[in-house]
């Protein structure tokens, strides 16, 4: 078997960098005797990959006309020239035509669907819902994920294939930080919800906790104005919150493990990685209860009402509090961990191929 793989997102601090990568990795470990192309309009940073994996690149202006041509036209007519069997997507993409090749699409969640601030343009909107029309298979991370995309797509649920996404290795906790601190992901990202948490601190501030948030803080319809978070708090409780913009792996390990536990507070979400990335580090999780997330975390996080400032502000008073629910809940959050693994997530994906190539051998 030969794959095409393409991915712009390979190697950037984001969910779908972190699922390209990690999935190719277990893909060529999980398959040794097939072969593995990636596509990508740029120079990756890493440099050792598996013997079975390659990589085709064009470098490309970092501009949307440029990617655009490169993903519609460049990487799937490179890839037939290769001879491939199956051309894999690994986000909402795919030819500007259909393919000779049975093509694959990663759509994670139905975010770009649902939330009035991540709708791509009308055209490419358009586009999308064709080349999602003309997969095979689109893959996807949750039954909830699952739901949406043929409930707002039409796309026909058995060609919608759920994939789990995996966790890391197990890492013991680090001691506790001199100066205890929560930890939010995700910046000003509207989704993310930082409001919610700082309508929850101003209703009783941090005690003597801090708030590490970690993420971009940019302007834009897909995010807050920082300035006016701020506003919402009082002047004690400002002094108390450390905006760290984007935190390299190494770091947000240590962040993660040191922390008393992550607040994650979602609007809206295709799985909840940074609840793996956290349970695997043994740090305690409050989030939102979404689909997506009640159906990860289930009984290893505090699951709060959405929207509900009160509610989140009362769950981290208990949770400082209560040594025997933290530890309780890391449990439960190792139970999680174990029962998530980047190999299922390569096995269900090759199942996928293997069936889009049974289903155009037999037509």
């Amino acid at each position: 078997m030969h794959v095409a793989l393409v991915t712009k997102y390979l190697g950037h601090p984001v969910g779908l960098g972190t699922y390209a990568e990690r999935l190719l990795e277990a893909l060529a470990d999980s398959a040794p005797e097939a072969r593995f192309k990636v596509y990508v309009p740029y120079r990756p940073a890493r440099s050792q990959w598996p013997s079975n994996v390659s990589f085709h690149i064009v470098e490309v202006p970092p501009r949307r006309a440029a990617i655009a041509a490169w993903e519609l036209l460049l990487a799937p007519a490179a890839a037939a020239r290769a001879r491939v069997d199956l051309i894999h997507y690994l986000y909402s993409g795919g030819p500007l035509l259909p393919s000779a090749r049975p093509t694959i699409a990663s759509l994670l969640d139905a975010i770009e669907w649902t939330q009035p601030a991540y709708r791509r343009p009308p055209l490419e909107r358009v586009l999308v819902r064709r080349q999602l029309s003309w997969a095979e298979h689109v893959v996807t991370a949750s039954p909830s994920s699952k739901h949406e995309i043929h409930r707002l797509l039409g796309i026909p649920r058995e060609k919608i294939v759920v994939t789990p996404l995996g966790a890391p290795p197990l890492e013991a906790r680090a001691a506790a930080a001199s100066r205890p601190y929560w930890l939010f992901l995700g910046g000003t990202e509207v989704r993310k919800n930082l409001r919610l948490v700082f309508e929850a601190l101003a209703c009783d501030g941090l005690g003597e906790a801090r708030l590490k948030v970690v993420g971009p803080s940019r302007s834009g319809p897909r995010h807050e104005s920082r300035s006016e978070l701020m506003a919402l708090l009082r002047p004690a409780e400002r002094e108390r919150i450390d905006w760290l913009g984007k935190v390299e792996s190494a770091a947000l390990t240590q962040l993660y493990s040191e922390a008393i536990g992550i607040i994650y507070p979602s609007i809206a979400e295709g799985f909840g990685l940074p609840l793996l990335e956290a349970m695997a580090r043994l740090t305690p999780v409050i989030a939102a209860d979404i689909p997506p997330v009640a159906e990860l975390a289930g009984g290893a996080a505090m699951l709060v009402p959405p929207g509900d400032p009160t509610a989140l502000r009362a769950a981290m008073r208990r949770l400082e509090s209560d040594g025997p629910l933290r530890e309780r809940l890391v449990e439960r959050g190792l139970e999680v961990v174990r029962s998530h693994s980047w190999r299922t997530t390569a096995a269900l994906t090759l199942g996928a191929y293997r069936d889009a190539l049974r289903a155009a051998t037999s037509s």
